[in-house]
């Protein structure tokens, strides 16, 4: 399976509308709302032979630092390298711009999946944010230095 990244375009926004569908923690209307602002990005990935896409990864780039605001993998390509392969090369392309010197995101102390993925591709634990969720779970926050 080839996988390439992609930057998201507003006239592919029925896929966005479908892979949406299976959230709860964003809609589609406010991922394009956001996107405007211009710090903000969204990345597709998909096997090249298949039109359908396999996961999204939603970043804001500032001045030294990105924040991953979420990464999804559809349900049946979990569990096959997808999420690895966005992570990979998002770090890749934010390598490329000499001014981000780190990545950070939060994730779910209930997590541990994602808890995994993160910790195998060398991010590391920063900090606990204490009820941060709006169920108030606390979220761990990594950090991978570019």
């Amino acid at each position: 399976m080839q996988l390439e990244l992609f930057k998201f375009k507003q006239e592919e926004i029925t896929e966005l509308n479908l892979l949406a569908k299976n959230w709860n923690f964003w809609n589609c209307k406010d991922i394009l709302k956001i996107l405007r602002q211009s710090s903000y990005y969204l990345y597709y990935i998909h096997d090249c032979t298949d039109d359908h896409w396999q996961g999204l990864i939603f970043f804001q780039k500032n001045d030294s630092f990105t924040d991953l605001l979420f990464i999804y993998v559809t349900p049946s390509n979990r569990k096959k390298g997808v999420g690895e392969s966005l992570l990979n090369s998002l770090m890749d392309l934010l390598k490329k711009d000499p001014m981000q010197k780190n990545l950070f995101l939060e994730v779910r102390l209930s997590n541990k999946a994602a808890q995994a993925l993160y910790e195998k591709i060398g991010m590391k634990k920063n900090r606990i944010k204490k009820s941060y969720y709006s169920n108030q779970e606390d979220a761990i926050i990594y950090q991978k230095n570019l």
